[in-house]
């Protein structure tokens, strides 16, 4: 399966600059490839869907690598700024969509959104 129609979180630009984000909920064309973000405690982790079920009730996604990107300003404690990029030796975890509407990993019970990867690692732990 190429692509599907689903309501989901989707990460949308809330300015014409282009640097204020908001996740919203709103029917989205996943396909494989699609970049993803799921959360576990405060950490944010990318991945990429790598596979799409028939029902698109269930896909399938795959972490990605994050870099840290020195030439763009990174800092740990202030400026996380990641170079993302696929990584086809990455863990790939089964994420379902729920009674409620939210996609959630099988494994964590972390939520994901659809349409960005972000990572960020919380400096206060």
């Amino acid at each position: 399966m190429a692509k599907i129609k689903v309501t989901a979180i989707y990460h949308d630009v809330t300015n014409n600059a282009g640097t204020g984000f908001k996740d919203v909920v709103k029917d989205i064309e996943m396909y494989v490839g699609m970049p993803c973000t799921y959360g576990v405690g405060s950490d944010a982790h990318p991945a990429h869907i790598q596979r799409i079920s028939d029902s698109g009730k269930t896909v399938w996604i795959q972490d990605a690598n994050a870099e840290a990107d020195k030439e763009n300003g990174y800092d740990y404690f202030s400026n996380q700024v990641w170079k993302i990029t696929p990584n086809s030796e990455g863990v790939i975890r089964k994420v379902t969509k729920r009674k409620n509407g939210q996609w959630r990993m099988t494994d964590y019970n972390s939520a994901v959104g659809f349409g960005f990867a972000r990572k960020y690692d919380d400096p206060h732990f």
